[in-house]
C-alpha cells in the first residue's frame, strides 16, 4: 500500500471539489478517484482558476488535490491562498504533512562536542 498526495489542474468540473457544475470529464475524475480509494482534500468553493479577460472575470475551481486515506489524516489546513501567482491558477497551501515527513526523514542531531580534538601531530610540529 502506497501513500500519495498529489495537486493537479484536473481541468474537470465536479461539485464535489468545489466547481459550479459537472462535466463529463468530472464524472470520469470522480469514478476514478473513488475507485481509487482517494481522498479529496479540497475545501469549500473558493476558486482555484482566476482568468480576467477584458472586462469579465471567469472564476471556478479546476485544481484539485487527492491523497491517499492515510495521507488524508496527516493534511491540515488545505487553502487556497489568494496571493498573486505568476499563472491564472491560485496557490494551494498544505500544511502538516510535507513538514513532518521533512522532519522525520531529516531529524535535528547534535555534534558531539566532547570528542578531543588532536592538536599536535607531525606535520605542525615541522
Amino acid at each position: 500500500r502506497r501513500h500519495l498526495i498529489v495537486g493537479c489542474d484536473a481541468n474537470a468540473h465536479h461539485t464535489a471539489w468545489g466547481s459550479s457544475n459537472i462535466n463529463n470529464r468530472g464524472e470520469c475524475l470522480l469514478n476514478f478517484i473513488v475507485e481509487s480509494n482517494l481522498v479529496i482534500m479540497n475545501q469549500g468553493r473558493k476558486p482555484t482558476f482566476v482568468q480576467r479577460r477584458g472586462t469579465g472575470v471567469r472564476e471556478e475551481v479546476l485544481d484539485i488535490t487527492l491523497a491517499s486515506n492515510y495521507i488524508a489524516t496527516k493534511v491540515l489546513n488545505w487553502s487556497v491562498l489568494d496571493e498573486a501567482s505568476a499563472s491564472d491558477h491560485k496557490y494551494i497551501s498544505l500544511q502538516n504533512a510535507m513538514i513532518e515527513s521533512y522532519h522525520k526523514a531529516c531529524p535535528v542531531m547534535e555534534k558531539n562536542s566532547r570528542k578531543k580534538a588532536c592538536w599536535w601531530n607531525q606535520g605542525l610540529e615541522t
